[in-house]
């Protein structure tokens, strides 16, 4: 098991897969989770998957500006999930999108 952070080895020894990254030619691990090496590869399988939003996924967040038919939210995560997301970010919401709460 890696945390993030974790050192995994130098581009000599792998290439870096999905949830590890390079710095000054070392890698590192970017998630919590499971090494695997396959080949030169090295990848972390997560343990716990972050979340991402996709279209039409309820998220949860403050609405820090109205203008016109538009409100600018600042987004706090995807609504039934205890993780924050992957990336948190300000959004445009039209008032046509704007639903009731389920």
């Amino acid at each position: 098991m890696v945390l993030p952070g974790d050192k995994i080895g130098t581009l000599e020894e792998f290439r870096a897969g999905k949830g590890v990254y390079e710095e000054n030619k070392e890698l590192f691990a970017q998630v919590l989770g499971i090494l695997e090496i396959k080949g030169k590869t090295a990848s972390i399988r997560e343990l716990k998957k972050i979340p991402e939003i996709k279209r039409n996924d309820v998220i949860v967040g403050r609405v820090i500006d109205v203008r016109g038919n538009f409100a600018m939210v600042e987004i706090a995560r995807k609504k039934g999930e205890d993780r924050d997301l992957k990336y948190t970010n300000l959004g445009f919401l039209h008032i046509s999108n704007v639903g009731k709460v389920r």
